[in-house]
């Protein structure tokens, strides 16, 4: 059961956080399904053989390189973003293994359940990092110290992996503070922004189209003399939107770190739901994806047809038992069909494969989708180095105060598993606690 939570502050509410994954969270996965394998050796029947990154040189490798590597290899010289024939000339038996998001997804639902047990509602930017409000369980626990610490020794205890938390007053602030595993004092986010490189930037985006289209326009700014966070907000954000479009604009927000105002638009009457009962009860997750994309499809027909953005999306399912399960992820944007397919049948994988350790005692009979933080979708002018295409994320509330949770981050020379998770203040050259 999840802790009482109490009274808001004074003042206006935080709002609910957004996006960034951890770069080591594909090896740290992959280590969690190997374990599995080697408890219940059950499992391994029909299964390919996973190395245990724990003892082997083994790295992830996507499109553009190391997208993660295991200790090991670390210590063998490999870091991310390193070409495959270079990591292979550092360590030739290295074991290459590609992305495989439903992997990540799978064992993120471990992570978020031990997460459960302290926060009321945390929220899954994408598998590898969790956002959810700082103030009111802070306020609950004694400090954001204490909550911190609360969260790492929790996730320690039951998900069995590291997890390092962050806490700024934004969404790139938070997401970046988790990687380094500090809180950053209230005001002084914009400052701790500032040396960041820009592509940086990247781990704030939640979905994988928004990255892949962001990278040409980071590498423009690097090309007119950009090199930090801090030069691309020195930039007037009005030219910024001129010349590069909505996503340059979006880029320029993210990189100052700072409140905003919402523009002054008018609301949806209510969230967006779509419904779809089960029978029979669904026990296997490709059984219940057909569903699942039946759903999607339906709900992103809704969205473009009424021109909205959507801030988070809610999975919800019932069991035969009675039992409700419901997780929230992160969009920001108007999904595509298959962005929100996507991240339902991670979803359903992650309750029903039992990875969670706490899987459905009885088949779903209902599974929902609610698209909740609407907004009208930004209809701006392409900018000259963009072409003309669907409308650009929406405006989103002001954040306050975010905490980010990036589990298995990469180990660094020297350091040791209890230390490096343990949260300091930005500057302070000892964590607390």
């Amino acid at each position: 059961m999840n802790p009482p939570q109490p009274p808001s502050p004074s003042g206006p509410p935080a709002s609910d956080s957004w996006p960034s994954g951890s770069p080591d969270w594909p090896v740290v996965a992959l280590t969690m399904e190997a374990r599995q394998q080697h408890r219940h050796p059950r499992a391994r029947q029909g299964a390919p053989h996973l190395p245990d990154p724990a003892t082997e040189p083994v790295a992830v490798v996507g499109a553009r390189g190391v997208l993660a590597a295991s200790a090991p290899a670390r210590r063998a010289g490999i870091t991310t973003g390193m070409r495959l024939r270079a990591a292979r000339s550092l360590c030739p038996e290295l074991t290459v293994l590609p992305p495989q998001e439903e992997r990540q997804a799978r064992a993120f639902e471990t992570v978020m359940e031990a997460l459960t047990s302290l926060l009321a509602d945390p929220m899954v930017a994408r598998p590898g990092l969790a956002l959810s409000h700082a103030r009111g369980p802070a306020a609950w626990i004694g400090g954001e110290e204490l909550l911190a610490s609360a969260l790492v020794e929790t996730v320690t205890q039951e998900a069995d992996v590291e997890c390092q938390v962050g806490i700024a007053d934004s969404l790139p602030g938070a997401v970046l503070a988790a990687r380094q595993g500090i809180i950053v004092e209230p005001g002084r986010t914009p400052e701790f922004l500032a040396p960041w490189p820009l592509d940086a930037l990247l781990a704030c985006l939640p979905l994988s189209r928004l990255r892949r289209e962001a990278r040409p326009l980071l590498e423009s700014f690097s090309q007119l003399g950009l090199r930090t966070l801090a030069d691309l907000v020195a930039l007037p954000r009005k030219d910024v939107t001129a010349r590069f479009g909505p996503l340059g604009s979006r880029l320029h927000h993210l990189a100052a770190g700072t409140h905003h105002e919402v523009p002054a638009m008018p609301r949806p009457a209510q969230d967006i739901t779509v419904t779809s009962d089960l029978d029979p009860p669904v026990e296997r997750a490709d059984t219940a994806a057909f569903a699942a994309r039946h759903l999607a499809e339906n709900l992103s027909a809704r969205l473009l047809s009424a021109g909205l953005a959507v801030g988070r999306l809610c999975v919800a399912a019932r069991c035969e038992d009675g039992t409700d399960l419901s997780r929230s992820w992160m969009l920001e944007d108007t999904p595509t069909p298959s962005e929100l397919t996507d991240r339902v049948r991670w979803q359903l994988e992650g309750w029903l494969s039992g990875r969670s350790g706490r899987p459905p005692s009885s088949g779903l009979t209902h599974l929902s989708l609610t698209a909740l933080e609407l907004s009208p979708a930004t209809t701006s002018q392409a900018g000259l180095w963009q072409s003309a295409g669907p409308p650009g994320p929406g405006t989103r509330p002001p954040c306050r105060r975010t905490r980010g949770v990036t589990p298995g981050s990469r180990k660094h020379p020297g350091s040791q598993d209890r230390s490096r998770a343990r949260p300091a203040l930005a500057g302070s050259p000892h964590p607390l606690g």
